[in-house]
């Protein structure tokens, strides 16, 4: 399945993913990771 993101959301999702990274720890990043199959960039 592909699913078409445009940029603006995709830099806010990483902005958001960033943001839990921070606050919450890098596990949030690899657990999230696992779960949703989706690569972040960090």
């Amino acid at each position: 399945m592909k699913v078409v993101v445009s940029k603006t959301a995709l830099k806010n999702f990483h902005q958001n993913v960033d943001y839990l990274v921070e606050t919450w720890g890098a596990s949030v990043g690899i657990q999230f990771e696992k779960r949703t199959k989706i690569r972040l960039i960090s």
